[in-house]
Order: structure tokens, then C-alpha cells, then sequence
């Protein structure tokens, strides 16, 4: 196990979510207290060990109370994908807390997006951040405003993460498709099933990303953490129903599908502008992180589709 004790006091901001959730075990087996916060206090309180703080990071209501006593901060904090012109006013409400509460390191979650297209594959952090989607320009921008708040009173940090999957995803693509398929659906793939993807099983980001917090030498950039290995859809199709021990019953929906089912689903409309994660072998480099941190264990994509199967069946 890590050592956290320089990271003192921690607070997940949207710990709801699932990285919240796979962080919060490493967390509670410190036996210390640790917070966590979200709009909706009543879906925090089976986190073993955790104080509960509610606080509106868009509004801004109750922020300060929840930053307060706390010395590292991991934003987590997520809004709706039809509205993510919400990201950077959130984002700046929560450093503006950390730095009234004298918080020391605040280490942000980000997805991919504010890279916009691979200029080449794999993607490093040493690629310009030049999105060409309006999801991506506000991830952007909340991005900046988190790198721009490094300094001596406190040290910031990204690290990106590819489409993930797992226990408590619920927002994952991965996880939406595999909820099909054990409901025995014809199950929903968005993006071509011939090209390379990748998919991140969340709880192995817990790990490294408390280690990387630790450090010293690693604020004031980007780090990336990718998946155990590029898939392509075919393959984790043929994981999945040969788990589940059924016939292949898949829907790849290509990108002219998208728009048409837009017409009638804001949130598949939504999905139409990052489609260029789908269908061009977006994979992450992340060898810098790996060198900083040494061994970084990533589950094989077998065994984490069959827990990740478990634990959809379980609920």
C-alpha cells in the first residue's frame, strides 16, 4: 500500500462517481478520516470510514465548508453531457474554495477530450490540446484554469484517462453495452467493431493516482493513464458473450446512426461530435507515468469483463 500520509487530509469532490468509488477503499484502509462530496449527501453515506459534505460545485453553495481542513483535493466532479458549458464554472468555484481553505494539492480527473484528434497514435502528453468539439473546448478550458492555479501555496495536476469500465460505471459505454447484452438485448457498441479501442477498468486507476499525488516533481502538467492494451470492438464483443455464455447479439451503430437516433435522444445527439474517439484508434501513451511510478498493474480485459459482469448481475 501507498504511502498517503503526505497527502494529509483528502477530499474526493464528485466521489459519486465511479473513480470515486473505486478510490474510496485504498482511502478507508488508512483507518484516517477522509471526505467526500457531492450535490446529493444521500448517495454518500455507505462510504466506509468517510465524512459526508454536500456542496453545489456549480452554484457554488457550500464549496468553502467542504474544502475547509482538507490539504489534498481529487476532482472528480462530473456534469450532464448535455451541458458541459458547466465544467469550467464548477471547476473554478472548487479551486477558488482550495485556495481560500489553504489546500495544498489538488489533483483534477480528466477524460480525453481536450486533446481533440491524434495528430499522431499513441497520444502523449507532449500533443498540443487543440479540440475541435465544443465538449472538448470546455474541457479545455476547465483544464487551464486547473494548471494555471499551480503554484507554491497549490501544486495542480491532470491526469487524463481513456473511456473506462467496471464496477459503478454506469456512464461508461462499455458498461451500458454489457448491461445489454446480459439483459439479453441486441447490445448497443457505438463506433466500427474492426478498429482499436480503449477502456480503462477503473479501479485500476485508484492506485496510481494517489501514488502520482504523492510526489513532488509531477504538479503542473498533464499525465496520461491508459488502458492495459488497445482492443478493438470485435474482440470485446467476443469477451463479453463468451462470459456471459450467450450468442453474439451486437449493434455496432456508425456514426450516420448517431445522428439519426439524435433526432429523438439528446444524449445520442451528444455523442455525435466525439465520435472521432470510435473510429480512429485514439490510444493513449502513457509511458511517462509509467516510468515516474514504475510498476503500474492493469487488470487483462478478460477478467475485468467478467467482474464487471458480476457486479451489473449483483445490482
Amino acid at each position: 500500500m501507498t504511502d498517503l500520509s503526505k497527502l494529509g487530509k483528502i477530499a474526493l469532490f464528485g466521489a459519486a462517481g465511479a473513480v470515486g468509488h473505486a478510490l474510496t477503499p485504498l482511502l478507508a484502509a488508512r483507518g484516517e478520516p477522509y471526505r467526500v462530496v457531492g450535490r446529493d449527501a444521500a448517495r454518500l453515506h455507505s462510504f466506509e470510514g468517510a465524512e459526508v459534505a454536500a456542496a453545489d460545485f456549480l452554484s457554488g453553495q457550500g464549496v468553502d465548508e467542504a474544502a475547509s481542513g482538507i490539504d489534498t483535493i481529487v476532482y472528480l466532479a462530473g456534469a450532464p453531457y448535455t451541458n458541459f458549458e458547466q465544467h469550467p464554472v464548477m471547476t473554478r468555484n472548487a479551486l477558488a474554495a482550495a485556495k481560500r481553505a489553504g489546500v495544498s494539492r489538488f489533483v483534477h480527473v480528466a477524460p480525453v477530450y481536450s486533446y481533440g484528434p491524434a495528430a499522431s497514435i499513441p497520444v502523449s502528453e507532449s500533443q498540443p490540446h487543440r479540440p475541435a468539439t465544443k465538449k472538448g473546448r470546455y474541457r479545455l478550458a476547465q483544464e487551464q484554469l486547473v494548471l494555471q492555479a499551480n503554484g507554491d501555496a497549490m501544486r495542480t495536476l491532470i491526469v487524463c484517462l481513456p473511456d473506462f469500465y467496471g464496477p459503478n460505471a454506469e456512464n461508461s459505454v462499455a458498461n451500458y453495452f454489457i448491461t445489454e447484452a446480459i439483459a439479453g438485448k441486441p447490445a448497443t457498441f457505438i463506433g466500427p467493431l474492426n478498429v482499436e479501442r480503449e477502456f480503462i477498468y477503473v479501479p485500476d486507476a485508484a492506485e496510481p493516482l494517489l501514488r502520482l499525488a504523492t510526489l513532488d516533481d509531477v504538479y503542473g502538467r498533464y499525465w496520461n493513464l491508459g488502458g492495459v492494451a488497445p482492443i478493438t470492438g470485435a474482440e470485446f464483443v467476443r469477451l463479453v458473450f463468451a462470459e456471459l455464455g450467450k450468442p453474439e447479439r451486437v449493434r455496432a451503430v456508425p456514426k450516420i446512426a448517431l445522428r439519426a437516433l439524435g433526432l429523438f435522444n439528446p444524449l445520442m445527439r451528444e455523442f455525435v461530435e466525439m465520435y472521432y474517439l470510435y473510429d480512429s484508434a485514439f490510444i493513449l501513451d502513457d509511458s511517462a507515468l509509467r516510468a515516474k511510478l514504475g510498476n503500474v498493474t492493469k487488470m487483462p480485459y478478460a477478467e475485468g469483463v467478467r467482474r464487471t459482469i458480476a457486479s451489473i448481475s449483483s445490482n
